[in-house]
């Protein structure tokens, strides 16, 4: 709240610490990878981010005008991506905080996540988090490190798709967004067809199943 009045925001989120999915045996030797997520060019917001919504704080106000999340089988991205775009579109001021407050372990990256009813990861981190001063640092070293090797693969060349595809997206990106539409829609309309689709695949891996059927008035 302090940051949301200093920086005179109607919403601010902070970088994210995402551990990486490693087995269980990885888990237990710290044998840990992490990189870091929702970190923008500048301070402000960008629709081509993909920020967490157990990341953000914002306003009454500025829910109260943009209003609630639309239903998944309604939008190409995910509900809350489809938030923060409209959010965006509204004018409001939105800002990155300065420190790494967040943890997230994304389901969408772990196979049967939500079907089972114990994670070594969830376990080894929450205690972690409670017994060592230095946790935070730990992971963040591993997130720089992770993420200067990433960009060393594009600086040397070793990238050159990933360098391709990034210039495309970029091209396709922008002309989504000159009218009007999410940026990421075109990539996942290609992808996964028709709206929903994209949160009925990530249910699917999660072990939740697609999407069920919409709610009778």
């Amino acid at each position: 709240m302090a940051a949301c009045q200093a920086l005179e925001a109607d919403l601010v989120w902070s970088p994210l610490l995402v551990p990486l999915p490693v087995s269980a045996a990885d888990v237990a030797g710290e044998r840990w990878q992490a990189r870091l997520s929702g970190v923008p060019l500048d301070g402000h917001y960008d629709p081509r981010l993909f920020v967490f919504a157990s990341a953000c704080l914002l306003t009454r106000e500025l829910a109260a005008r943009v209003g609630p999340w639309r239903p998944a089988r309604e939008t190409f991205v995910s509900s809350s991506q489809d938030w923060l775009w409209r959010a965006w579109q509204t004018g409001a001021r939105m800002r990155v905080m300065p420190g790494v407050t967040v943890m997230a372990i994304p389901g969408s990256m772990r196979s049967d996540s939500y079907s089972e009813s114990d994670s070594a990861e969830h376990n080894c981190y929450a205690a972690r988090m409670h017994a060592d001063p230095h946790f935070r640092e730990t992971m963040l070293a591993l997130a720089a490190r992770a993420g200067e090797r990433a960009a060393n693969r594009v600086r040397f060349g070793h990238e050159w798709f990933g360098a391709t595809a990034g210039l495309l997206f970029r091209l396709a990106s922008a002309a989504a967004m000159r009218f009007g539409t999410h940026p990421f829609v075109p990539y996942f309309a290609l992808r996964h067809g028709r709206r929903g689709n994209l949160i009925g695949a990530i249910r699917c891996r999660s072990g939740l199943g697609g999407l069920p059927p919409p709610r009778r008035a």
